[in-house]
């Protein structure tokens, strides 16, 4: 007689254990961080988050996007609304970013799926670049505001302030600092290996292209609309020519000094508080 089988359950594979999921500090040392290094590119994602998102709102405000594709491009009808598609895929991106971040723990560093989302928006705004070169629809489309100023009110605001930065010789001696500190700290770190020093230049060299920058946003501002005593006939021409077009650049220049003083209170910082281990890494690497 044949032998008959034994009826029962069959033998599974044993299944695969999950890693254990990683708190805030285990997380940030996988990424090979120090605590200081976590905070830092924390407030950059949320700063490139504000970022995205502001530049849409302005796009929407005045139906141009301004970007710098090595150099300044209005983006209008067509491109415009593509580029705009592409803020808010970077906006989601950078989301999904921090709240892998910022919830409950998880069990690997990098989402693999925010490649895809990165690229996405990377790809949508090729596109717009390429439909704004081949000149397909660009109308003047006129936004939801027209010409209307008050998006600008944080320009408006630092105008006493910012304004004299602008009139030499404070606007040439920015710029000779800019360029200066930036040289003596690739020195610094190049031949000298002295990494405490290259971020205290870097801040100065940051710092001063910022108040470069707001200066001529204030000034760019004021002379439009004659205020300060400010009276500049060829800027007044351009913002009459095109008045979101010049809105739409005011707001960049604005917005692109913001960043630029908060890199330099990074840099500026990171002389204070990163270790020994992340200096010697930084002097490494250069």
């Amino acid at each position: 007689m044949a032998r008959q089988k034994r009826r029962g359950r069959k033998h599974l594979p044993p299944r695969k254990k999950s890693a254990p999921l990683l708190a805030d500090e285990d997380f940030a040392a996988r990424m090979g961080l120090s605590p200081f290094q976590w905070t830092v590119q924390q407030l950059a994602l949320v700063l490139a988050c504000a970022s995205v998102c502001l530049h849409a709102f302005i796009t929407l405000c005045y139906g141009v996007a301004p970007v710098f594709v090595g150099a300044p491009v209005s983006l209008m009808g067509l491109p415009a609304l593509v580029w705009l598609v592409a803020d808010g895929v970077w906006a989601w991106a950078l989301v999904c970013t921090l709240r892998r971040r910022w919830g409950p723990p998880r069990d690997l560093p990098v989402d693999p799926r925010s490649a895809w989302r990165y690229g996405g928006g990377f790809c949508l705004a090729a596109v717009a670049v390429g439909l704004a070169v081949a000149g397909a629809w660009q109308p003047l489309w006129p936004g939801l505001v027209g010409h209307a100023a008050w998006p600008l009110w944080p320009v408006q605001v630092a105008l006493p302030v910012c304004l004299p930065l602008a009139r030499e010789p404070w606007a040439g001696w920015a710029i000779a600092v800019a360029f200066g500190a930036l040289v003596v700290s690739v020195v610094a770190l190049k031949w000298l290996g002295q990494a405490r020093v290259f971020l205290v230049l870097m801040a100065v060299s940051l710092a001063a292209f910022a108040a470069w920058v707001w200066g001529e946003a204030c000034v760019r501002f004021a002379g439009a609309r004659g205020l300060a005593g400010v009276a500049l006939p060829a800027i007044q021409a351009e913002a009459l020519a095109a008045p979101a077009d010049f809105n739409a650049w005011v707001w960049a220049l604005w917005w692109t000094g913001v960043l630029l003083w908060l890199a330099a209170a990074s840099a500026a910082a990171g002389v204070f508080h990163l270790p020994r281990v992340a200096l010697e890494a930084v002097r490494q690497r250069a």
